[in-house]
């Protein structure tokens, strides 16, 4: 990883969030010469402090990070998943007659997935870049301008020199500044949701169970982490979460604790805590003239199946070898011809997965007994059905659909 500061660049990606950070990687080690930008600081002195973020991590994910070498110390970090389950119940209902247990023990012999906290992502994908001499990484670089002659996409840095590159990609989450560069719209609808993100210390063992319990109101996700700490997603109507954004306050741990119904025996808060507002928002165009969208810039789903960073990861491998195999055949890999096969690649996947979510959420969290009827008569029918569970495990896991090769078989750099 360079300190010397370039003008030009094959790839420049903006945004250091994971997918950001492992696009760079991946780029650099098919032998491009790549710029990771972000205007935020990075202090590496905090990056082992726990904050409770963490993301589960599929089968296809994890042959990517494995061939990039970073799997062997994440898998050390890493909580497995052994069962998934689904239920749906009132609070303070200690017992759900509706719900569906998944597991993989009849399709594979590997587990449901893994939950990675993100400061040992970022921290394996950080050492990765030391190794790097072509994978120059700048914090604390504002752009306050893009824009784009003959074959260059040209930004202007606040503060600093301008830089230039063959091919810009746009990391940089839900207001892509990137995308809104290039005039890419996006379509955007309001779940009318809120989010609030955090963690617990837990009396008893998870044995690796993660939850997700459809509560009158909204989705309660419960994620297994090392060392009997679990993190949660609990998603609501705004109106009612507005209520609880004092974090430290006591009705909002009798709310957690609520929710969480003894499951895992006493519980405290630990780690931090953050709350977000729930969008579909997608690009309308994931592609320019040299420029490419991933991740949230790309699509921004609801968190109800927690598959929002393996569909950017999937992004990102696709990107990857649409543009590698341009190169090694003496292709323009920032032209629109090249990326139109990244965008078509990705096109039905990134819409099935924006559709599935936002129908999931819908049929979840309605409230009329008719739904819930039927919705609990499905749900005890799946749970008895090992065909349909493994039809939903299969697609859970990322086992299906054209995957990039870094996903699904040995790649050598």
């Amino acid at each position: 990883m360079s300190v010397t500061v370039k003008s030009k660049y094959e790839i420049i990606v903006v945004g250091s969030g994971i997918n950001g950070m492992l696009m760079s990687l991946l780029l650099a080690k098919n032998g491009f010469d790549v710029c990771l930008l972000d205007s935020k600081n990075f202090d590496k002195n905090n990056i082992n402090q726990f904050s409770g973020r963490s993301y589960s991590i599929i089968d296809s994910s994890i042959y990517m990070l494995e061939n990039l070498g970073v799997w062997d110390y994440l898998l050390s970090k890493s909580q497995i998943i052994n069962n998934v389950i689904v239920e749906t119940r009132k609070l303070n209902e200690k017992y759900s007659n509706s719900f569906i247990k998944f597991n993989s023990v009849n399709i594979s012999d590997k587990p449901m997935g893994y939950i990675v906290e993100e400061r040992y992502f970022k921290e394996s994908l950080y050492k990765e870049f030391k190794k790097l001499r072509n994978l120059d990484v700048y914090y604390n670089k504002k752009i306050s301008k893009i824009s784009r002659e003959n074959n260059y996409n040209f930004l202007e840095i606040h503060n600093s020199d301008n830089i230039k590159c063959n091919l810009l990609i746009g990391a940089d989450g839900k207001n892509s500044f990137v995308g809104k560069s290039f005039g890419i719209n996006r379509i955007k609808y309001d779940f009318n949701q809120m989010s609030i993100v955090g963690a617990v210390k837990h009396e008893k063992s998870h044995f690796g169970n993660a939850f997700q319990i459809f509560y009158p109101g909204g989705p309660f996700a419960i994620l297994p982490l090392k060392n009997n700490i679990s993190s949660f997603v609990w998603t609501n109507k705004k109106d009612h979460m507005k209520k609880f954004q004092d974090f430290k306050a006591l009705d909002y741990f009798y709310e957690i604790e609520k929710r969480f119904n003894g499951i895992l025996g006493k519980i405290s808060l630990t780690g931090e805590t953050y709350s977000f507002p729930l969008f579909f928002n997608i690009s309308e165009s994931i592609i320019d003239k040299r420029l490419a969208l991933i991740g949230e810039a790309a699509n921004s789903i609801h968190p109800i199946a927690g598959q929002g960073l393996n569909l950017g990861l999937r992004d990102v491998a696709t990107l990857s070898e649409v543009v590698t195999e341009a190169k090694i055949h003496g292709e323009d890999y920032g032209s629109v011809s090249v990326l139109e096969r990244y965008k078509k690649w990705r096109s039905l996947d990134r819409l099935s997965v924006s559709f599935t979510t936002t129908l999931a959420n819908s049929f979840f969290s309605g409230e009329s007994r008719f739904l819930n009827s039927f919705r609990n008569s499905g749900m005890r029918l799946v749970n008895k059905s090992n065909l349909l569970k493994d039809t939903f495990c299969k697609e859970a896991m990322g086992a299906n659909g054209d995957l990039p090769k870094i996903m699904k078989e040995k790649v050598y750099f």
